[in-house]
């Protein structure tokens, strides 16, 4: 996705074997010359990284604290707890990942307030699997927001490159937004061809939420109040019979005779009668009793 446009440059539908990891290259079918890539751990690796930088392509992700920090003067690894605790504010270096990989960074660090370090390590401690302590340099780190960026400091100083960063929060509010609004999750299983058509048409939702989202944010053009995806989802979701209606061009009025037709009759059943059908029926052949 765009950030700035929040036009969705690509949307594709594949197997849930296909893990982020095997999704890191597809950036390059539209990331260009210029562009800033804004990564979550999910899609950290090694060689995307070296194709932006190869193809000049700026990149902010997380640091993966696994990966080996190798000093670029004395080609030795780092323990970068140690060397953070040694920094008097924002540590901006660069560095090189990895053992054999050696690829040139800036690991930018800058320290958190104390009660944010508080709340990571209880999260880490609440872990899902509650057989494994966290290891001391993960604990260690929790003191900083690290990311690593090809961006010289030329173009952008150490708080930039963080605060750049921070707006990666939007996808995150996206998925929710489609997820836990738009009920991305609740398809229509009755058929192959129904589940098609349904995961379609969810697709077609988010997308235009998030369109319809950008397109009033721009309309409004108002600095003081701006459009909550989170609620135009909720919006969208409430209205969803409205919208489909309105993309396949049916009168609203057709669509809420055929909704009257097909959902406000009573279902046939065979071990109860409903209201009507007592109404209807001769009382010599009536068995239910009252109460």
């Amino acid at each position: 996705m765009d950030m700035i446009s929040g036009h969705i440059a690509e949307l594709s539908i594949a197997s849930y074997r296909r893990n982020d990891q095997a999704a890191t290259g597809d950036i390059f079918s539209v990331a260009r010359d210029g562009d800033l890539v804004l990564r979550d751990l999910g899609y950290f690796c090694y060689d995307s990284f070296r194709k932006m930088t190869e193809q000049n392509i700026f990149f902010i992700s997380r640091l993966c604290g696994q990966v080996p920090v190798i000093d670029p003067e004395s080609s030795v690894s780092v323990e970068l707890s140690k060397t953070l605790a040694q920094t008097d504010g924002i540590f901006d270096r660069v560095m090189l990942l990895g053992k054999k990989q050696k690829i040139p960074v800036r690991v930018v660090a800058i320290p958190v307030p104390e009660s944010v370090v508080q709340a990571r390590r209880r999260k880490a401690f609440r872990g899902k699997d509650r057989r494994h302590t966290p290891q001391e340099e993960r604990l260690r780190l929790m003191s900083w927001n690290i990311v690593i960026t090809n961006i010289p400091d030329t173009l952008l100083s150490s708080e930039q490159v963080v605060e750049a960063y921070y707006f990666r929060w939007r996808i995150e509010i996206i998925f929710k937004a489609w997820k836990s609004m738009l009920k991305l999750e609740k398809l229509n299983f009755r058929s192959v061809r129904m589940l098609h058509i349904s995961i379609l048409q969810k697709l077609l939702l988010c997308v235009f939420c998030q369109d319809a989202a950008w397109a009033m944010e721009i309309a409004h053009g108002n600095i003081q109040r701006h459009v909550s995806i989170l609620r135009m989802a909720r919006i969208v979701q409430d209205s969803r019979p409205l919208f489909l209606a309105c993309f396949l061009r049916i009168p609203v009025e057709k669509l809420l005779a055929f909704r009257l037709f097909k959902h406000a009759f009573y279902e046939v059943r065979k071990n109860r009668k409903n209201f009507m059908e007592r109404i209807y029926e001769k009382p010599g052949n009536r068995s239910d009793s009252l109460g």
